[in-house]
């Protein structure tokens, strides 16, 4: 497996980190049925990133 650049990795960390707390305080009190589908399209969408940035 290729080596991933250490800013890279914690810039998504960083974004990942930013995006569950949005995702907690806008949905704050909702159902986990409406929040864990948004959080799997996320990851979704950050992995097509990631494997389009190995191209």
């Amino acid at each position: 497996m290729k080596k991933v650049n250490p800013e890279l990795r914690q810039r998504i960390y960083e974004l990942v980190n930013e995006f569950v707390q949005k995702v907690e305080t806008e949905f704050q009190g909702e159902s986990e049925d409406c929040v864990f589908p948004l959080m799997f399209r996320f990851f979704d969408l950050a992995n097509q990133a990631y494997k389009d940035g190995k191209k």
